[in-house]
Formats: C-alpha cells, structure tokens, sequence
C-alpha cells in the first residue's frame, strides 16, 4: 500500500506534483510553463474548467482522493470513475490520497490505479527542498497565495542547481519504464 514516491532513471528529472486549490491552478500553469516546469495537477472534481489549460501546456491532471475513512471509502469506485474519465485516462492511471485507507487502495487498485506521493515535500511553511535526485517526486502544496512565489522561487532554483527538469509524474514513470 506504499505509494511510488521516486523511481529509477537515468535521465535527469524529477516528477512535479501540485496540490493547490482548483481556481489557483491556471495562474500557477502559465507561471510554471513561462519557467518550462511541467507538472501534474491533483485535481478532486470531474469536469473541472482547468483541465484544458493544464493540458495545453504539456501538464496533466491527476485524481485526488480524500482521507479514506472509516466508510468513506465506500464511494472510491463512483469517485475515481467520474475522475479518471474526466481526465482522459483509460485503464491505467496515477492517483493521489490524503490518507488513503486499505479500502481505498484496494478499489483503485482494482481500478487500475498506481498511489504516488512526494519523496520531497514542499508546502507553504518554508520548507527548503535540499538536494533533488533524479527519479524522485516532488510534492508541491500549499493554500496561501502569498506564499507561491517563494515556493516556486526555491523549486526553481533547486532543479536549475542540480541540473534537472521537472516534468510530469506520469512522464517521469513512462520515461523510467515503470507501469502507469
């Protein structure tokens, strides 16, 4: 039930995962674009207005589920078809959880669903992201618009000062040969 947070490669880049609230996320794709970062975006509703932008850039969208619960989960199945559907996905596809429960997992599992998380995980509160490996995924999450310009600022320096490029998460797994 761990989900992928780095894979290895030996091309030099990282998987970029952006967490963010859906009416934040076309800014954020023109800023992360003018830099040339590709990202996946976590998106929680089907249809959202954002989709097409994101993809116009070469970014991609991928289901977020909430916290599993006790019953919650309950509803995985209805959720991630609405999602995954939505998103052009067919058979196979990346999700992210908040805190995924073993119901959960087992249903997008079953779905054809792979759980990926952060190696590096960078919020709102000043985190530092130190070195970046290749093959590794960095989580980007924050709530504040404040904060997302030092929040780019320090991802941008860190990928230009260890020589990587950011691209998608599920790029970064293609371009390693693992399983979507």
């Amino acid at each position: 039930m761990r989900p992928v947070t780095a894979v290895p490669t030996t091309r030099p880049e990282v998987g970029v995962l952006v967490e963010a609230p859906a009416a934040a996320i076309p800014r954020l794709a023109d800023a992360l674009s003018a830099e040339g970062i590709h990202v996946s975006f976590a998106l929680d509703k089907a249809s959202s207005p954002v989709a097409p932008r994101v993809f116009s850039y070469g970014d991609q969208c991928v289901p977020r589920l909430g916290k599993g619960g006790l019953v919650r989960w309950l509803g995985t199945s209805g959720q991630l078809r609405r999602l995954v559907s939505s998103m052009g996905f067919r058979h196979h596809f990346i999700y992210v959880s908040s805190g995924p429960s073993v119901g959960q997992w087992w249903l997008a599992h079953g779905a054809g669903g792979r759980l990926v998380a952060g190696a590096v995980k960078l919020d709102d509160r000043g985190d530092q992201p130190g070195s970046l490996r290749a093959g590794e995924v960095v989580e980007l999450s924050w709530t504040s618009r404040s904060e997302v310009q030092g929040l780019l600022g320090r991802l941008i320096r860190e990928l230009r000062d260890d020589h990587l490029a950011a691209v998608p998460v599920g790029r970064l797994l293609r371009d390693a040969g693992q399983p979507v």
